[in-house]
């Protein structure tokens, strides 16, 4: 029988409900150490690339079909265009606490007639 796992298993679900329940921001921690991995340790481009492009996504204020996304070493390449300054800024705004980001290089354009499209 396996009686044991299924008891420890509980237990660990437990604390980490309890640790995200207060974290805050969808469970990350903003604490002195966040961001502070393991030794040797560095977060994918790929990886990167993909919770750049989700937090777009998920901005219900931007509408971020134009904009292109690129990552090389934790830099952040961001392309493309969208209808207000203000939207320029959102656009670096959504990747600001995104872990692994080094940098944020933003060339998107100001395209006021990309409003209309």
């Amino acid at each position: 029988m396996n009686n044991h796992a299924r008891p420890q298993r509980g237990i660990n679900e437990s604390k980490n409900l309890q640790w995200n329940e207060h974290s805050g921001d969808r469970g990350r921690s903003r604490g002195p150490h966040r961001g502070k991995g393991p030794k040797g340790y560095r977060r994918s481009d790929e990886r990167i690339e993909e919770e750049v492009n989700q937090s777009l996504s998920d901005d219900p204020q931007l509408d971020a079909s134009s904009i292109e996304v690129s990552v090389h070493g934790g830099d952040v390449l961001l392309a493309g265009t969208v209808s207000t300054r203000e939207d320029k800024r959102r656009a670096e705004d959504c990747i600001d606490d995104i872990s692994g980001v080094n940098n944020v290089d933003n060339r998107i354009k100001v395209d006021r007639n990309s409003a209309a499209s």
